[in-house]
Order: structure tokens, then C-alpha cells, then sequence
């Protein structure tokens, strides 16, 4: 059976004796002689409550003591009194003694404890971890336990301009919430301290006392959109204060940390007219792991609202050749003007429509203009907003698609066009043919802005054909959020040049009986064909072309030979063509 010993000595530096009995299990060891339980040392006199043994009669108290915390100890009093509970000590003459106890008992074979080892100083005070005030207004006070073993308790103090308040003793842990209505964190920074006491009514020194940080809100700037936050410092750590985080609670939500500062004052920007932002301030320890958190401190405000969000989503040419203009803004700004601005081919921005300031607003907004000339080449947008801080804000820039095109023969046409802004993911190409068709004949990568449509000489609905682009992807408006956007350019319409094939042989007896064109792309609006003989004479004219020459003249079936002919023609579109030649009459 095994018996451990241990003498304390409460000091930094003091040493931890630990003593070991080992009694061997045939000894008959059953019990051990208590010491008195040492309570404290005040003005020299030692003070303890008897201890309880019941293995023999009472023999004495005795007191050990040195002036040196590790000793050597020496025996410096017995005292035979089985009642006593005192004793001083007549050399303590103001100096420093280390005293423990033990107990005489005529127990044969039984070994004396020892009590704890105490000096004749007062407590050792309890250094303050931190004050913090919590969201309900009571105050949380969180200390260090004293190294003292004699201290039974701690008494909590706040001290303020109007005195110094105890509130209460604490006799076990080390923190105390303060819940009492003279506290007023919201109103006043509060100064808490701590004492440790021991039984005898001593009192440990006053460590540095810690207050907390009282929060104020104060100017408000209602063009800038913000306000002004200051505190009172936090006090009392040894390290000081690393950072100041200042965190925010908008219109009841969860409060979040918006930022820091290294002195007690800050900034809060965009602001919103008509929230409710309440804050507190943290303070961060220095090279520590303590916190402490001022009052809550919360204002309703009023400002004038900017113009936050102002995009243009899509310029788009409509069928009439009109530009339909699609933005979107935030409806809650204080505006005082705003405007669409066009700018024309070859021109500067001008003013295309005046926004009211007082009219209702929607997030999405169209405007159709009359006025742009998509077809002369790429139209420009931009919007420009005035607040009623006279702050300018203007939107991106947005340009229509511009839309060429051209006739390369052989049945080709050439398509190309400008790049639209923003975000593009493909071009697609549409094609109109004469019966109101639409087709989709092409869609392209973003940065391919050029297409060649092969038309099918077969069919006469492709003799006029009109094209245009759309413009499809994304614009990023100014809160993050991703819209689609579709743009169409202007319309260009292109005819084909007539294609007119003649043979250079017929043989009116044969199966090719009949000189004629071929015509494609249909019915040219005039129409003319000429055969001369070599030496110039008119033999045929004909104004139609579903009259061909048989080979006669005046009736009179003409001689085998080569004769001349002339081809006029114009087509719808007022392109004119014309061809001549010859042609072998064959018998």
C-alpha cells in the first residue's frame, strides 16, 4: 500500500516537495495523522481549524518556519493546547516567513502529515483576463486564479465617476457577469478590478483594472452614404490592442464583420437610406487569446441613394429598323436626371430620351428609338444619370450589330458584320427569302464575323434574299448577376445578278429547233433579243421571252451559216445585262 505526501509552496520559483511513505503490506499501516488545516497568516499570527484523528491521544501542534521558501525548515513552536486554533510568531518583526504544520498523535507507526506551506505576505492578486460586454447589457468580468492556496474567494469591484461599487465574492471559478442595472455599458465605459482574499480578511494588492469599450455612432454623410463609428479604448491588457474588428447588423440580421481598424474610429460606407444598422466592436488582444466586445450600438438612417446599378442589357434592331434599348437599373436611387444617348453613324452622343426622375421605375426598362440609322452603320447607346448629390454615373456602352453585304456572281453572296458588345457566345445567321421565309443558315464562333451563302440557281424564291445577324451571350450586371442577352443587327437584302445561257448551235429541222435564252432567277422587267446576218441586217426581234428564232426569216427557212445576236435585259432590281454573239444555224 502506497502513501503520498505533498507540501505546497504557493510562489513563483517556490519549490514542490513531494514526499513518499511506502509501508509494506505486512506493516498493519492503516491510517495517517492529519495536519491542522492551515487557514492563513495575518499580522503574524497563524490561524487554522483543528484537525480530526482518532488513532491515539493528542500529544501537540507543531510549527515549522523559514525565512527561505525552500528552506531548510526548523521546528519553531509546539504547542500542547489539543484547543488551540492560534499562534504568533514573535520574531516576525515585519520580515518574510514560510510556515507549515503538523500534528502529534501517540499513534505508534502512523506518519504526520503535512499542512500547506503559507507565508506571512498577503494573497497574490488575480491579473484580469478580460471585460466584455455581452448583447443584453450585462458585463462579463473573466480573471486569473491567484497562486495563493490560503485565498478562498475573489470580490468583484466597478468603479465609475460616481465612486467605486462592490458586487459581490466569488468563491468558486473565475468569472462573474454583472447584470446589474447601475451598470450602464451603453451609456459609459465601466472599470472593473479584483481581489483575492483569504480567511483572515486578507486582501491581495489591486491589479490593473480593465474597462470596457463603449461604442458611439456619429455623423452621417447622406451623399457619401456613410457614418461615422468611434469608441473609448479598451484598457487593461499588458500587451495592448492588436486590431479593433468592427462588426455590423443590417435591418435585424446576423451581424457580420465588415472590417478592422487600429484606432478607434471608422467608416462605414453604402449606407442604405431606410436600414436599421445596429454594431459592436471587438477588441483583439495583442499576441493574446482574449477578446472583448463593446455595447451594441444601432441608428436608423436616411441618406440619398445612389445610382448603384445601371447596365444596358441589349441594343437591338427591330424588323421597322427601329433600335429597341433594354437596361436595367436599381429603383431605389434619388435621382434627379438621367438621359439615353445615342450616337449615329458619324455622330456624337445626343440625347435620343430624357428619363422622368418622378416616375415610377421598373428594374427592367425598354426603349424603342425611331430615330437611330442602324442601316447606315453601328448605333451607339449609353445612359447618364445624374443623384441628387449631383454625382454622375453613366452605363456601359452598347453598339448594335452592322450588317454588309454584297453580290460576288456565280450565285455568292458576301456577308460580314461588326462585333456586338459584351459577352458574346455565337453569332447566328438568318436568311428571308421572297416568300417571308426565315431560315437559320449559319451560326458562327464570337470571333468569326464573316459568311459566303452559296444560292441554289433552282430556286427562283432565293433570286432577293435579306439577312440578318443575332448576337447571343451574357452581361454582367454590377451585383455579380449574369443575364442573357439576344441582339439582332440591321437587314440587308441582296438579288442575284441573271444568269442568261445561250447555245451557240441550233438546227431548226433537229432537236434543237429554236434560238433562245435561258434565263435564271425568273422574269426580267424587259426583255430583248436581236438576230443579224453578217452583214448587219435585222432577221429576227423579239420582246418575249418565250419567242425564239426558228431559223426563218419572212417565213423563208434561212441558209446553214453563222448569224449575229444581240441579248438586252434588265432586272427587277434595275440591273441591266447584256451579251452578244454568235450562232451556228445548222441544216
Amino acid at each position: 500500500m502506497k502513501f503520498f505526501y505533498v507540501r505546497w509552496i504557493p510562489r513563483t520559483g517556490y519549490a514542490l516537495v513531494l514526499m513518499l511513505a511506502m509501508a509494506a503490506a505486512t506493516s498493519g499501516l492503516k491510517a495517517q495523522i492529519a495536519a491542522p488545516d492551515f487557514i492563513c497568516v495575518t499580522n503574524d499570527t497563524l490561524v487554522w481549524e483543528l484537525p480530526v484523528n482518532n488513532c491515539g491521544p493528542f500529544i501537540s501542534y507543531q510549527v515549522f518556519a523559514s525565512q527561505n521558501p525552500g528552506g531548510p525548515y526548523s521546528l519553531m513552536a509546539t504547542i500542547t493546547d489539543p484547543a488551540e486554533t492560534r499562534y504568533f510568531n514573535p520574531a516576525g518583526q515585519g520580515q518574510t516567513w514560510y510556515y507549515y504544520m503538523q500534528s502529534q498523535y501517540d499513534c505508534p507507526g502512523q506518519p504526520p502529515l503535512q499542512s500547506d506551506t503559507l507565508d506571512n505576505l498577503i494573497p497574490e492578486s488575480s491579473p484580469l483576463h478580460y471585460v466584455t460586454v455581452n448583447a443584453d447589457n450585462s458585463v462579463e468580468v473573466s480573471w486569473e486564479l491567484s497562486p495563493s492556496p490560503e485565498v478562498i474567494g475573489y470580490i468583484i469591484s466597478r468603479q465609475n465617476a460616481s465612486g467605486t461599487t462592490i458586487l459581490d465574492t466569488v468563491f468558486a471559478g473565475n468569472t462573474f457577469l454583472d447584470a446589474d442595472p447601475m451598470a450602464k455599458p451603453d451609456e459609459r465605459p465601466e472599470t472593473y478590478f479584483v481581489t483575492a482574499i483569504d480567511q483572515c480578511g486578507n486582501a491581495s494588492l489591486v491589479p490593473p483594472p480593465h474597462q470596457t469599450i463603449f461604442l458611439e455612432t456619429g455623423t452621417v454623410n447622406p451623399c457619401d452614404q456613410t457614418m461615422e463609428l468611434t469608441w473609448t479604448t479598451y484598457r487593461g491588457w499588458n500587451e495592448g490592442v492588436d486590431r479593433y474588428e468592427v462588426w455590423v447588423s443590417a435591418n435585424g440580421g446576423a451581424f457580420a464583420l465588415d472590417g478592422s481598424s487600429a484606432n478607434p474610429s471608422y467608416t462605414f460606407t453604402d449606407v442604405r437610406d431606410g436600414d436599421t444598422y445596429c454594431f459592436y466592436i471587438q477588441a483583439i488582444q495583442l499576441g493574446g487569446m482574449y477578446t472583448s466586445r463593446s455595447n451594441i450600438a444601432c441608428q436608423d438612417l436616411e441618406v440619398f441613394q445612389p445610382v448603384r446599378e445601371l447596365t444596358i442589357l441589349e441594343a437591338t434592331v427591330t424588323g421597322d429598323n427601329q433600335v429597341d434599348v433594354r437596361w436595367f437599373w436599381d429603383t431605389t436611387a434619388d435621382l434627379a436626371e438621367g438621359s439615353i444617348q445615342r450616337s449615329n453613324p458619324g455622330e456624337g452622343f445626343t440625347s435620343a430620351f430624357t428619363i422622368d426622375p418622378d416616375a415610377p421605375r421598373t428594374p427592367e426598362n425598354l426603349f424603342s428609338d425611331p430615330d437611330a440609322l442602324p442601316a447606315a452603320g453601328p448605333v451607339t447607346y449609353q445612359i447618364q444619370t445624374e443623384d441628387a448629390c449631383g454625382k454622375s454615373v453613366s452605363s456601359n456602352e452598347v453598339k448594335t450589330i452592322f450588317l454588309t453585304g454584297a453580290n460576288n456572281g456565280s450565285s455568292r453572296n458576301q456577308l460580314d458584320w461588326t462585333a456586338y458588345t459584351g459577352n458574346v457566345t455565337q453569332y447566328r445567321l438568318y436568311r428571308i427569302d421572297e416568300n417571308g421565309s426565315t431560315e437559320e443558315i449559319a451560326s458562327t464562333a464570337a470571333n468569326e464575323r464573316s459568311f459566303e451563302d452559296l444560292i441554289d440557281l433552282s430556286n427562283t424564291a432565293l433570286r432577293n434574299a435579306c439577312y440578318y445577324v443575332e448576337a447571343e451571350g451574357t452581361i454582367v450586371l454590377e451585383s455579380g448577376a449574369e443575364r442573357v442577352f439576344v441582339s439582332r443587327s440591321n437587314t440587308v437584302c441582296l438579288s442575284q445578278t441573271p444568269e442568261v445561257f445561250l447555245p451557240n448551235a441550233f438546227a431548226p429541222d433537229g432537236k434543237n429547233r429554236v434560238f433562245r435564252p435561258v434565263v435564271q432567277f425568273g422574269v426580267p422587267a424587259s426583255y430583248s433579243l436581236s438576230i443579224y446576218d453578217r452583214w448587219g441586217g435585222l432577221l429576227f426581234e423579239s420582246k418575249s421571252l418565250s419567242d425564239g428564232w426558228d431559223g426563218r426569216h419572212k417565213g423563208r427557212p434561212l441558209p446553214q451559216g453563222v448569224y449575229l445576236y444581240r441579248l438586252q435585259l434588265t432586272q427587277e432590281s434595275g440591273a441591266e445585262v447584256e451579251k452578244k454573239g454568235v450562232v451556228f444555224l445548222l441544216r
